[in-house]
């Protein structure tokens, strides 16, 4: 089962819907300089055959390129909302339904600059987000707009953040945040000030964390992968490419110990972060190599990122 839909422009990001296979996109045109939100849905699919068809249901012209979406749960649909955060700095909570977008409330100036990294936990419905202007934000998401201030701030030494993975089954203040200068800080949100309770070093800006257990992260930099405990004070080298740029990696809910690395070799990668084995792999057949990569939270589906197509398909395939 895959499906590619080609678009004019330059896809930005995509996230499942999750109570079914919709999914949210983001998309910038360069020509014109306009942004847009869409909402795509399949129309066909038929599992003999592994034919899956998406068209689009709902596209908003916004008036900043998005830098980041984020849906609250694997089993919400966009009409129980979702946050996007834009290139000027500013978040929005949003709800999408099958014929109107509505942006239900609005943050101007949540960071200084661009926004890049969100992060959400439904438990205690916090919504953290990190920006170029190195600041980790907690905001909540029941009360968010009703005030335009966040819960709480935490300055990361006025470097850039990257990435954000929070700790969500031992405890909800810890926050791991990746820098642009290739460091992974554990944060206490409750604290309001830059002290990191540990820190780890890289060669390489830190592209992308996943939280697979407590104070256990999986961390890509641009050519490698490493599984990092925090309690043990150690990281482990997991995969290792000196010939490409890993450009995102992504969990696998459906087996919990693999985890979903896009290249610019064109592949999509399977690793097992429990011994570091490939397991299997798709080649991109679109325009250029994978930006982004995503699982669904429930089923064996991913959606990835070329250039100007989104690509969403069954894993493993039948045949590699």
């Amino acid at each position: 089962m895959r499906c590619r839909l080609k678009l004019d422009g330059r896809i930005t990001t995509a996230n499942f819907c999750k109570g079914d296979l919709s999914i949210i996109a983001t998309r910038y045109v360069s020509s014109n300089s306009t942004a847009y939100l869409e909402l795509f849905k399949p129309t066909l699919e038929e599992e003999e055959s592994g034919i899956l068809e998406y068209s689009q249901i709902f596209s908003k012209q916004v008036g900043e390129p998005v830098s980041k979406v984020i849906t609250f749960s694997q089993s919400s649909s966009p009409s129980e909302g979702f946050f996007f955060a834009s290139t000027n700095g500013g978040l929005s909570y949003c709800t999408f339904d099958e014929s109107s977008f509505r942006e239900v409330s609005h943050c101007e100036n949540a960071h200084e600059g661009t926004i890049v990294a969100l992060d959400y936990c439904s438990k205690d419905k916090l919504l953290f987000s990190g920006g170029y202007d190195g600041a980790l934000k907690v905001w909540d998401v029941r009360c968010f707009g009703k005030k335009s201030e966040p819960l709480r701030f935490v300055p990361i030494s006025s470097d850039r953040c990257c990435c954000i993975a929070h700790d969500g089954t031992s405890d909800l203040h810890k926050v791991f945040v990746g820098t642009q200068n290739g460091y992974v800080c554990l944060y206490d949100t409750r604290v309001n000030r830059d002290d990191a309770i540990e820190k780890f070093s890289f060669d390489d800006s830190i592209s992308n964390m996943l939280a697979v257990a407590s104070s256990t992260l999986i961390v890509s930099t641009f050519s490698q992968v490493y599984k990092v405990n925090f309690l043990l004070a150690r990281n482990t080298l997991l995969y290792e490419d000196s010939n490409t740029c890993i450009v995102g990696i992504s969990a696998n809910p459906f087996e919990c110990s693999e985890f979903l690395i896009a290249n610019r070799t064109r592949r999509l990668i399977v690793v097992n972060f429990k011994n570091g084995l490939v397991k299997n792999n798709v080649v991109c057949k679109g325009e250029s190599y994978w930006s982004k990569v995503g699982w669904h939270s429930s089923l064996p589906v991913y959606s990835a990122i070329s250039y100007k197509s989104l690509e969403v398909g069954l894993f493993p395939p039948d045949s590699v």
